[in-house]
């Protein structure tokens, strides 16, 4: 069919639709159209002049016909052959949109003519068009079953291709990501045991055909963490050498190759490290590896970090100092740039502990050449360098100490002389502020503190990230003074930063304030309720719930309302919000607040209703993984049941018991919250009305029997807890339950429990027992002794038949 008339039957097309848009539908035959402009003939140029005249009488129908448009610009630059190469595979990337107008019955014979022409172009090209062919299989909207033809068709072409590399590289993409159908007819796995001995072959061949099996290896490595034996630590010394070649664009795919292997945390030798770092590519690539290779050899400085995932590698001191050696190399080679030599002490200065014993004149050097790069009013150099000068053994080396006091004015002179933007000006704060937090630099305190209020006066995000980080070296440094001019800057820039990046890390500045100094409450109000009505800019999309992006937020909020009440009466519902929307893995954190808030009585009754219904659905939902998530919603229970005892009834609490027990009950582990409940219960016996009946007496229908029976169970395998600091109050309460039903049967379980903290004085010590407490718990022993013949031969049975042990129970029962 000529293209003529295939333009001719869209025309009819475009005029006999009623909507007018422009469609490419099954009249018109576009495989057909397809081999004809890939021709390059005569007729495809003026078919395709025929087209764009087409498209310019329709203009503006819809967005379709500019998107036809881009793809004929393309396909003029992909077929006209006085272009370069590199400008045809550019413009090829616009005929990905094209393939989605074929019909599956063309699809097959379009993308076997597309690829053909890849593969010439990528044997005349230096450049490897990888993410073209991806996008192709990505984007191309091919159905599954013509995957699996594409996929056969690939692995009868050469093993030397690049194209079908970065091919089975798209379909694993499209595979990951979830976009293939289940029922589809390619043989994943097949696919998947294959490009092991495929990425294997290229490495060990050409240059080119490593650069592709270097790409493939990292862009698979990135994709399936949860498959080890397709991240390949054999490539890792082809990648080596690789990266070494002189070639720009050839190195480029080695180094992504050894950065994947070191960002997928593989449990690389640290043979394997040391022959990274003594190859030629690491004098001109440094500044690519300083993060990777910083995670993989030094242990997390962050204490309160529960795994550090990279703690496989932990050097040993040896390992460590081969390293430092190599970079003290690089440092006074003289042909090192200055970029790169900064970069290097960079490195040398996060790689190095108080442990390490390097020879001395190592660091001298390296701080001389330090001193020297300060001197040479490179500016931009100067954040390293600052960094540089915090490492430890600059502290225990007078030589040193004495060359740094010299150049810590000039360092400061530039950071507050750069402008508010310039993120080397955070990165000099960085270095003093570390300087300034020793002890041995106190006279820079001043200094730090005005450049911390400078950086939090910045626009720029890495900056006021870096003011948060100041504050926290030098909190131990600052006075009341400067922690609320500190302070006050900090709300101005929560306020205006609308990054949600940065925000957090200064409401997790605004936190460490609030904590530790009396700051102002005038300023704290005004910015709390800026933040609880959204009017702060990080809040303007953001709704107001707790997730791991407000977490801060509410961190810092819960300290302000600790400290001032001033911020309760308007803002605590609120606040009380942020439980009822926490998701289950930060209920615990959000409820401790909570719990501090009810003891100390700053919140009314109603909101401690919205609290306790928020806890029964914890115990409703969670089960027992969320052990202390539970326990804490327990503690929480307790607190409101001592300022608003009305809110929490028996029916309500003995249901959400027993689904605690319920929980626990298949399984080894032990609710943690026992205690607690233990509290609530004797609170809810005491409550009830005993005045014209005794226990005995009650009808089935009254709580007291499931409260008693619950009390029962737990005083059974009851284990006092000290960090939960309930002891003295339970104790208290069974003094007041066994005073007035001695002869009960719950009384000989509560005996047992007296028996056993007064069996052993320093266990009442332990738990910080009163002596009231005490002398009341001894005078309702003997009470129940002297009226419940069952409980007393209850306690000698459970206890050792030894002569002291029942020599010492005699006398506690009836002396």
């Amino acid at each position: 069919m000529a293209l003529q008339q295939c333009y001719k039957q869209l025309y009819n097309y475009i005029h006999e639709t009623e909507s007018g848009s422009l469609y490419m539908g099954e009249a018109i035959d576009m495989d057909e159209i397809w081999k004809i402009i890939l021709s390059n003939s005569e007729e495809s140029i003026q078919g395709l002049a025929g087209f764009e005249q087409l498209l310019d009488q329709y203009s503006g129908i819809n967005e379709e016909t500019e998107k036809i448009n881009s793809i004929i610009t393309a396909v003029k630059k992909f077929s006209n052959h006085n272009l370069s190469i590199k400008e045809r595979i550019k413009s090829a990337s616009g005929l990905i949109n094209f393939m989605a107008y074929f019909d599956e019955k063309s699809m097959l014979s379009v993308i076997k003519s597309f690829i053909d022409i890849l593969r010439i172009l990528c044997k005349q090209s230096e450049t490897i068009p990888f993410k073209l062919v991806s996008d192709l299989c990505i984007y191309g909207n091919i159905p599954d079953a013509s995957l699996a033809k594409i996929y056969d068709y690939l692995q009868s072409l050469p093993k030397e291709d690049l194209v079908p590399v970065s091919f089975i590289h798209g379909l694993l993409f499209s595979h990951y990501m979830g976009s293939l159908d289940e029922s589809t007819e390619l043989e994943l796995d097949k696919v998947l045991s294959s490009i092991d001995n495929l990425v294997l072959t290229l490495a060990n061949g050409t240059p080119l055909e490593c650069a592709a099996a270097c790409h493939l290896e990292s862009e698979i490595g990135s994709l399936s963490e949860d498959d080890p034996h397709m991240i390949l630590t054999e490539i890792f010394e082809p990648a080596i050498k690789l990266a070494c070649n002189k070639d720009p664009i050839l190195a480029k795919q080695g180094h992504r190759a050894i950065l994947n292997l070191f960002n997928n945390r593989l449990c690389i030798s640290y043979d394997y490290i040391i022959k990274f770092l003594d190859s030629k590519s690491q004098y001109t690539n440094l500044h690519h590896y300083y993060k990777e290779l910083r995670e993989l050899v030094v242990e997390s400085d962050d204490e309160e970090e529960e795994e550090n995932k990279f703690s496989e590698f932990t050097l040993t001191d040896a390992s460590r100092k081969k390293i430092l050696k190599f970079l003290h190399r690089i440092i006074v080679e003289p042909t090192t740039s200055d970029e790169e030599r900064a970069e290097a002490l960079l490195t040398v200065s996060k790689l190095t502990t108080n442990g390490i014993d390097l020879a001395q004149n190592y660091y001298e050097e390296e701080t001389d050449l330090a001193i020297q790069l300060v001197n040479s009013d490179k500016k931009h150099l100067y954040g390293n360098l600052a960094v540089f000068f915090t490492l430890p053994a600059m502290f225990g080396n007078s030589y040193i100490h004495k060359q740094i006091k010299k150049v810590i004015p000039k360092l400061y002179e530039v950071a507050m002389g750069t402008m508010a933007e310039d993120k080397v000006c955070g990165i000099i704060g960085d270095g003093l502020s570390e300087i300034a937090a020793s002890d041995d630099f106190e006279e820079l305190k001043g200094d730090v503190v005005l450049l911390i209020t400078k950086l939090f006066k910045s626009p720029s995000n890495s900056n006021l990230e870096s003011a948060t980080m100041m504050v926290s070296s030098m909190k131990k440094k600052i006075d009341e003074h400067d922690a609320g001019q500190i302070y006050k800057c900090a709300v101005v820039a929560a306020q205006n930063c609308p990054n949600t990046t940065t925000t957090p890390w200064i409401f997790s500045c605004l936190k460490t304030l609030i904590k530790h100094f009396p700051v102002d409450e005038k300023v704290t109000f005004d910015f709390i309720s800026n933040v609880m009505e959204g009017k702060i800019a990080f809040l303007h999309d953001i709704p107001l719930f707790y997730n791991e992006e407000n977490s801060e937020i509410y961190n810092y909020l819960k300290f302000a309302f600790l400290r001032f009440k001033s911020c309760i009466p308007l803002y605590a519902e609120r606040f009380v919000q942020f439980l009822v929307t926490a998701i289950d893995d930060m209920k615990l954190s959000a409820l401790k607040p909570l719990t501090s808030m009810i003891q100390k009585q700053r919140l009314d009754k109603n909101q401690c209703k919205i609290v306790s219904r928020s806890c029964y659905k914890i115990f409703e939902n969670l089960g027992y993984t969320y052990n202390d998530t539970l326990t804490e919603a327990a503690r929480c229970l307790v607190a409101i049941k001592k300022v608003y005892s009305e809110l929490l009834t028996a029916p309500a609490l003995i249901s959400l018991m027993k689904e605690v027990n319920d929980a626990f009950d298949d399984t080894e582990e032990t609710f943690s919250g026992k205690l607690y409940f233990i509290y609530l219960l004797l609170c809810l016996l005491i409550e009830q009305d005993e005045t014209d009946k005794s226990e005995e007496d009650q009808d089935d229908a009254n709580p007291k029997i499931e409260i008693i029976d619950m009390l029962g169970l737990y005083l059974d395998e009851v284990e006092f807890v000290q960090k939960q600091n309930m002891s003295d109050e339970i104790l208290n309460k069974m003094n007041i339950y066994v005073s007035k039903f001695p002869t009960s049967e719950l009384a000989r379980a509560i005996l047992k429990v007296m028996v056993s903290f007064l069996m052993l004085p320093k266990l009442l010590e332990f738990h910080n027992i009163s002596q009231s407490t005490e002398k009341e718990m001894r005078s309702n022993v003997r009470k129940v002794a002297s009226v419940n013949k069952d409980a007393v031969c209850f306690i000698f049975e459970s206890f050792p038949t030894n002569y002291g042990t029942r020599r010492n129970l005699h006398r506690l029962l009836n002396d």
